[in-house]
């Protein structure tokens, strides 16, 4: 059985953000263990785009707040997150050309979340918190 992928997050006092960091952590734990079972590619390929999909949804929500609440590195934040959707989608790319899904992808997911959540989301933490 694989390792967790990721730590336990901090919370940034955003309830919904919250749920949506969980949900994604449950995501890539998921694929991180499917890799290690050998599903098809068919089902790592549809995990991997529902991963894609919700950390979409997760960067809309957080950047909306930051835009609501003014924050001044709202634009250099949502820079960071299409810079993930980019390499997360020549990952599907590859896949789709028959690239098997390895280990490194759900880790390199886990820690660029890690990372961004714990540096970068609690810099903004202001900005995103319930109003």
């Amino acid at each position: 059985m694989p390792t967790a992928v990721w730590r336990s997050l901090p919370l940034l006092g955003n309830e919904r953000l919250d749920a949506q960091h969980r949900a994604l952590q449950g995501e890539v734990q998921r694929l991180a263990e499917d890799i290690h079972s050998k599903r098809s590619a068919e089902h790592l390929e549809a995990s991997l785009a529902l991963i894609s999909q919700r950390t979409i949804e997760h960067f809309h929500t957080e950047e909306d707040l930051m835009k609501a609440h003014g924050d001044p590195g709202r634009i250099l934040h949502a820079d960071l997150h299409r810079e993930l959707i980019l390499q997360v989608r020549r990952i599907q790319y590859a896949a789709a050309k028959g690239e098997p899904l390895r280990d490194a992808v759900p880790e390199f997911l886990g820690d660029w979340f890690q990372e961004h959540v714990q540096k970068v989301d609690l810099e903004h933490g202001a900005y995103l918190r319930e109003s």
